[in-house]
């Protein structure tokens, strides 16, 4: 098959010989190798420019991808501490009803002095011991 092409990637992988056309004459080569063994010095610092975009590029796309990934874990841990904020605003309310207990009456208290128990494991609102 003659393909005609000008990207020098496909060609590299693909080519079994090379035919160019230059100033009305042909050039036979019979690789891809030797093609640029007989290539021009400014052609193989285009080449080489070339694959150093390429590089550049792909290092590109990689850090896009990296903090792209970075972006989303943030947003998702700031989603979890969301969801977890509004678990604690929901037991607050529970722990300060927990507080409000009534506090013990005299006789409650006098009663856990004479046993012997301290009127303190009633919580933090029991009357201080006389």
């Amino acid at each position: 098959a003659v393909v005609v092409s000008h990207d020098r990637f496909f060609l590299r992988e693909f080519a079994t010989r090379v035919v160019e056309i230059v100033d009305g004459g042909i050039r036979d080569y019979a690789s891809w190798d030797e093609y640029t063994a007989a290539a021009p010095p400014q052609w193989l610092e285009a080449t080489q420019a070339e694959e150093s975009f390429i590089r550049q590029d792909a290092t590109a796309a990689v850090m896009w991808r990296r903090k792209k990934m970075a972006r989303l874990k943030k947003r998702q841990g700031n989603i979890g501490l969301r969801r977890l904020s509004s678990r604690v605003e929901e037991f607050i309310p529970e722990e300060e009803e927990r507080f409000k207990r009534p506090l013990p009456s005299e006789k409650v208290v006098s009663r856990l002095i004479s046993e012997g128990l301290d009127p303190a494991l009633l919580g933090p609102h029991a009357p201080p011991a006389a």
